[in-house]
């Protein structure tokens, strides 16, 4: 037994730099002030661009280094081939460098964009139990636009979810919203620190047109199709909070069922509309 333990070891020991090198050999080098690659072509150029501004910002901010990558597979499989893919990226690209402090969020999309599948990668800073549950969050919260071809919305929210696990400071307590009241005078609209949306007694009809804002309650998530949980919903107010506050951007997360815009130039006119 002890000579088979010792041979193992000794096995793992040599394979350990070829895999390495495997890893290194299939990504490539890191460009420079690169955090956003695009291989899968789900992206426009002028997305690639702001994401990738907003991820080097926030490096230089934080020392935290987040990369995302899309890579087209003939055959995505599972997502646990997503998560592998994502830990050898963050080893080739020693992404978080010496300190441990990155993360890889990673895509498998097949040759159609009609599957994706998301992986999620930590560097050694962050404990592993933690790590896996981030994974599951954020993977959670991209699900929807993920399947529904939604590379942008997918997009926005995994980076948000990865900078609120990341930061290193702790998350600051939610500061209770008041509550507002619906247009129609009709009942008080419960808030998130109840456990409900801001929206949830909301139900107006597919946009362009939209409702009006809530802004007299500084709301960045209106979730009219009910797919972010308030949990999440309330997560991504920090988050959000936070982002305007260092950079000046203003940001919504805007959800409505519209069977009918299902392509991605439909919701890009929608958002278009919106910002309108």
């Amino acid at each position: 037994m002890a000579l088979a333990l010792t041979l193992l070891a000794l096995l793992s020991v040599v394979l350990s730099p070829l895999v390495a090198a495997q890893d290194a050999a299939r990504y490539g080098e890191r460009p420079e002030g690169t955090h956003v690659v695009d291989r899968a072509g789900v992206l426009s150029d002028a997305e690639l661009a702001t994401a990738n501004d907003e991820l080097l910002a926030f490096f230089e901010e934080t020392g935290v280094d987040i990369t995302i990558y899309t890579q087209e597979k003939a055959k995505v499989g599972a997502r646990k081939g997503a998560q592998d893919d994502a830990a050898a990226l963050l080893q080739a690209w020693a992404v978080g460098g010496e300190t441990g402090q990155g993360a890889v969020m990673l895509w498998n999309v097949n040759d159609d964009k009609s599957i994706a599948r998301n992986g999620v990668a930590f560097g050694s800073a962050y404990p592993e139990v933690e790590a896996t549950a981030a994974d599951e969050t954020i993977n959670k919260a991209i699900q929807t636009p993920l399947r529904g071809g939604d590379w942008l919305s997918a997009l926005n929210i995994g980076i948000i979810g990865l900078q609120e696990r990341l930061i290193s400071e702790p998350a600051p307590t939610p500061t209770p919203r008041p509550t507002p009241r619906p247009p129609d005078g009709g009942q008080p609209r419960p808030n998130t620190t109840t456990g409900s949306r801001p929206t949830d007694l909301l139900d107006p009809p597919a946009g362009p047109p939209y409702p009006d804002p809530f802004d007299d309650i500084g709301t960045s998530v209106y979730d009219y199709a009910k797919v972010i949980s308030p949990e999440v919903g309330e997560q991504l107010e920090e988050s959000i909070d936070r982002i305007e506050a260092r950079t000046g951007a203003e940001i919504v997360v805007y959800t409505q069922f519209k069977p009918e815009a299902n392509d991605p130039a439909s919701t890009e006119r929608d958002a278009a509309a919106l910002i309108d």
